[in-house]
């Protein structure tokens, strides 16, 4: 996939030709597209009511640059709209950059330590909360075997400090981060140097998140079975 993304990426404005392969004939077709920069929110956000009961559904997609800034101005506009809790969806989410990780956690717990990072020609290092954490209400984290690295730092954290209910399927157990070296002739050299350590101490690698409330969906439903078990919890 990383492959096949480098070759069809370039520079906005210029036009790459993909093969398109139709799996039910077999057949192939080429299709010219003109590059564009494109924005993608990594933030989204609703109201939704259980039983006339006003509760914040936020997905929180990445954790790229900034997005606990966004993460906090949705979540304080669907308070301001009478939003009386939060399900928090990281479903999916598999991470991103770990000072994200630090502050969005920083959003919901007010001190202490978030994760430690430790690694064999690595010190321990502690990261704590920062800023001004915004005020617990009933809250819901949806996860799933998707959600992993910065998002298992995010839910661990919030799951430790006793804010919120964890909902859905075992995490990944991405609990390792790596360095990436540049070579002489292009490449790079991806290397596994340490591991991250949750709120409590325990590593997240392998074993992953085992949520409070086991919940599985199931394709062949419409429904949503994690969230509305979710939006339930938060509810009641």
């Amino acid at each position: 996939a990383e492959l096949a993304t480098a070759r069809i990426k370039g520079q906005p404005g210029t036009d790459v030709t993909l093969t398109v392969l139709r799996p039910s004939t077999g057949k192939e077709r080429a299709v010219e597209l003109t590059r564009a920069s494109l924005s993608l929110p990594v933030v989204q956000g609703s109201i939704r009511r259980v039983d006339g009961v006003p509760i914040a559904y936020v997905r929180l997609l990445g954790f790229s640059s900034g997005a606990h800034a966004a993460l906090r101005d949705e979540i304080e506009q669907l308070y301001e709209r009478g939003a009386e809790g939060l399900v928090l969806d990281l479903r999916g989410n598999g991470g991103g950059l770990l000072t994200e990780a630090v502050l969005t956690s920083s959003l919901f717990v007010e001190d202490g330590v978030i994760v430690s990072t430790e690694g064999r020609t690595q010190a321990r290092q502690t990261f704590e909360a920062v800023g001004d954490a915004l005020a617990p209400r009933p809250t819901v984290v949806l996860i799933n075997g998707d959600t992993a690295s910065a998002a298992e730092i995010l839910t661990a954290a919030l799951a430790d400090a006793g804010l919120a209910e964890i909902v859905g399927e075992r995490s990944f157990g991405k609990g390792t981060f790596q360095q990436v070296i540049s070579l002489d002739n292009g490449g790079a050299l991806d290397l596994t140097i340490g591991e991250y350590l949750a709120r409590n101490g325990e590593s997240l690698a392998d074993t992953g998140i085992t949520p409070d409330v086991p919940v599985r969906d199931r394709p062949a439903t419409a429904r949503d079975e994690a969230l509305q078990r979710g939006l339930a919890i938060v509810s009641a």
